[in-house]
């Protein structure tokens, strides 16, 4: 890059320190956002018997300004009616 080394390299160029390119990509991946809340939802209903339920939960942490999918992770395990399916209590 013209001699000057405080200039920054532009994307997609090689330069003797990254001679195989990866330091963009690296660097891009580095910064990590920050972690989302995530809540596990156990029923041993099914999705069309919780409906209702699930709606009003969802609704409610909108309320406290949490939006699925983009602020809170929500991990659903529905058995529908077979206790067995559901993970082991710790």
């Amino acid at each position: 890059m013209g001699g000057s080394d405080s200039l920054p390299e532009p994307l997609g160029t090689l330069s003797n320190r990254d001679p195989l390119g990866l330091a963009a990509p690296l660097a891009a991946e580095a910064q990590v956002p920050a972690k989302v809340p995530r809540i596990g939802f156990l029923s041993i209903g099914s999705p069309t018997d919780l409906a209702r339920q699930l709606e009003a939960f969802r609704q409610g942490l909108r309320e406290l300004g949490y939006v699925e999918g983009q602020t809170i992770a929500i991990e659903y395990c529905l058995s529908e009616g077979r206790p067995e399916r559901l993970p082991p209590s710790r």
